[in-house]
């Protein structure tokens, strides 16, 4: 299992995009969790789900694709990896 955090503009339509990406990967969230984030209209993302390093890496190039995305970090076995 992974997580992924991902830093978002806190707008309409922004999880439904990254619902459609994670339905089109055929990814099934085990943990979601959404918190207010400390800078101004922005919002934290994580969750975590069973899939394997290739997959996730995919999974964040696609997020950064949307313009309300600031950034992704990917957790996995005690390292961190950012963007």
């Amino acid at each position: 299992m992974l997580t992924l955090q991902v830093l978002i503009d806190n707008q309409i339509g922004v999880l439904e995009r990254m619902a459609t990406i994670l339905s089109r990967n055929r990814i099934n969230i085990k943990h979601l969790h959404i918190a207010d984030g400390s800078i101004g209209s922005l919002s934290l993302l994580t969750f975590s789900a069973d899939m394997d390093h290739s997959m996730a890496e995919k999974l964040r190039l696609q997020f950064l694709r949307i313009i309300e995305v600031n950034e992704v970090i990917l957790l996995f076995h005690n390292k961190t990896t950012a963007q």
